[in-house]
């Protein structure tokens, strides 16, 4: 019993002193974090950001996020250069928004290096009040996972055109459920086949739609069952979900990973690829 007692002890005292080595702000670095800094603004689902530090091996370090409340979330990054790294994946929305965030890279036995203070700016909706945005240009990025392999396909927004005096965008696409011919208003997108134009959601079923986060952005949904199948659509971005459980015992379902709208993405093009 005595033994237990003192080994855990030791323990906790080595544990708390790594702690205090590792998250000391009080010691002055040896070296520097240039990047971000005080004049820096991330924003969120922001790629490529960029972190310069002076006389450091990023094969040596750990590189962290913190906010100004202290949650701190680890990075993943990758070599731009001599001492400088970009991250592997976006500005994330969880971590927060405001002043306050600094970048810290820590190393066993040696203090943590911290950034100056700087800020994350939260991810501003698209300008077009649709239920999802079509013009020119609009391109969205699905996951599809059919019994656990990945595939990854595109849509994009590539031209117009006028049937009956109504206009359309023209959507070049993916799969039999892809509907070429579509045109969107504040609440409801509506696609064009050989039947004539039918009606694919309407964001105002009221007894049906509600909230829900989307790419850091709170938004209406919709979901819709069809069969052994379950849709979800959205405000913005159109239908976000598709899953399907079919006779077979295979299981069927693709996300939307991204979406670039007027050069903003919204979402994470990192496994898909972002042209």
């Amino acid at each position: 019993m005595k033994v237990t007692i003192i080994t855990t002890l030791l323990l906790i005292g080595l544990l708390s002193t790594c702690e205090k080595v590792i998250y000391n702000y009080d010691t002055p670095p040896s070296q520097e974090i240039l990047i971000p800094n005080d004049t820096t603004v991330w924003r969120h689902w922001l790629y490529d950001a960029s972190i310069q530090v002076t006389e450091i091996n990023f094969d040596t370090v750990d590189v962290f996020i913190q906010n100004a409340q202290g949650d701190i979330y680890p990075l993943s990054v990758s070599p731009a250069g001599i001492s400088s790294v970009t991250l592997q994946r976006p500005v994330y929305p969880y971590w927060g928004s405001g002043p306050g965030f600094r970048i810290g890279l820590a190393r066993s036995g040696v203090n943590t290096i911290y950034s100056k203070p700087f800020t994350i700016e939260n991810i501003d909706p698209p300008q077009q009040d649709l239920a999802k945005v079509l013009t020119l240009g609009t391109k969205y990025f699905y996951t599809q996972n059919t019994d656990e392999m990945l595939s990854y396909w595109q849509e994009e927004v590539v031209g117009d055109t006028s049937i009956d005096g109504v206009n359309y965008s023209v959507v070049s696409g993916y799969g039999w459920r892809h509907k070429p011919i579509q045109r969107s208003d504040a609440s409801s997108l509506y696609y064009f086949s050989s039947n004539g134009e039918d009606l694919m959601y309407d964001l105002n079923l009221s007894d049906t739609t509600s909230n829900r986060i989307v790419f850091g952005l709170e938004v209406p949904f919709i979901s819709k069952s069809d069969g052994d199948a379950t849709l979800v659509y959205t405000k913005y971005f159109g239908q976000t979900y598709y899953s399907i459980f079919n006779m077979q015992w295979m299981t069927n379902s693709w996300s939307l990973s991204a979406v670039r709208i007027d050069g903003v993405v919204y979402g994470d093009t990192t496994e898909i690829g972002s042209n």
